[in-house]
């Protein structure tokens, strides 16, 4: 073999290829894998060139290790694109493919991850991706559960998943809502009619004496609507020029109360109520007004509803009641 096949400007000429294939490859496609791809195909393309001229000089025989190391070089290059770039792609793409079955739980590599090429910043962004879809995954879970006031932040502006997520939860919480506000109007609405057909009963039953029907009107008024106190009185006009309230039944603290009390028409709350015809609902009780006014007991409720017992236009009483907690709009309507 002649030595001066090789000259050393040869050498040099190849080293000044090579740098400069690296430099421009790495100017031109730095942080991708075309940067892999051009600079391992450069450096074949070199070599083969250098290998190729020897070959030439030293006489066709020498064909026989030229071809040989040319083929060594290509597999070589190769070998390079296919353990840096084809495997990591090929890695990336069937971790791809199990997130798109639904798959949340697969990962990548650490060492694709660290690439700074396209594999590195597929890798992160099927990251970013799969932790998106695993919280949306874990709000529609709570969604689910009937969670309708959990936070969700969408990934962006245009994050589509996450706005009908959004829009789902709203939906649901408003039909739930509606359905709450359907179950306590038709509660309500039961309690009424329940109530109806009870005191329907009580009216049914009755025997003619006052005081008696007049007590199972008002204690089972107190006891159902779940209030403190109760007072019915009922007009006695037995004397045509001295009409008045009588208090026929008083019922406070789960029992009877034996009291005499005359309200002449017009006089305090319960004759202004008679005389107006009109329900008289106060939220601030003059003090001691109950036992003053009402003689019901000592203690001063702070809720008073004041009702005209009417039949047809005539007015035969007033049913006055007490409550330490708020007459709900069903209970004044009942």
């Amino acid at each position: 073999m002649d030595t001066r096949a090789i000259s050393p400007l040869a050498i040099i000429q190849v080293l000044v290829a090579l740098a400069f294939m690296y430099f421009l490859m790495q100017r031109l496609f730095k942080g991708s894998i075309l940067f892999k791809i051009g600079i391992s195909t450069a450096t074949v393309l070199i070599f083969a060139s250098l290998i190729s001229s020897t070959q030439a000089k030293l006489g066709p025989i020498h064909s026989v290790w030229s071809f040989p190391t040319q083929i060594i070089l290509v597999f070589i290059a190769y070998y390079y694109i296919n353990v840096s770039i084809k495997k990591p792609l090929l890695n990336v793409i069937e971790v791809i493919r199990e997130i798109s079955k639904g798959n949340l739980q697969v990962s990548f590599q650490q060492k694709h991850l660290e690439q700074k090429d396209e594999v590195g910043y597929i890798s992160h962004a099927m990251v970013e991706l799969q932790n998106g879809l695993k919280e949306k995954t874990e709000f529609a879970k709570k969604i689910g559960e009937g969670h309708f006031d959990d936070s969700f932040k969408k990934l962006s502006e245009t994050d589509e998943l996450g706005e009908a997520l959004l829009t789902m939860q709203r939906s649901l919480k408003e039909a739930k809502e509606q359905d709450t506000l359907r179950k306590q109007e038709d509660t309500k609405r039961n309690w009424i009619t329940e109530g109806q057909a009870k005191f329907a009963e009580i009216l049914r039953q009755s025997d003619g004496e006052v005081s008696e029907f007049s007590y199972r009107i008002i204690s089972n008024m107190v006891t159902y609507m779940g209030i403190n106190q109760g007072g019915l009185f009922i007009l006695n006009d037995d004397n045509e020029n001295d009409k008045f309230l009588e208090l026929t039944a008083c019922y406070a603290f789960d029992r009877r109360k034996y009291l005499e009390k005359r309200v002449d028409i017009g006089e305090g709350l319960v004759g202004t109520c008679f005389l107006e015809g009109e329900t008289i609902y106060l939220r601030e009780i003059p003090q001691d007004y109950i036992r003053i006014t009402s003689g019901l007991g000592d203690e001063n409720p702070s809720e008073l509803l004041i009702v005209p017992l009417k039949l047809n236009e005539d007015i035969f009483g007033v049913m006055e009641l007490a409550s330490f907690s708020k007459f709900e709009k069903h209970h004044i309507e009942f």
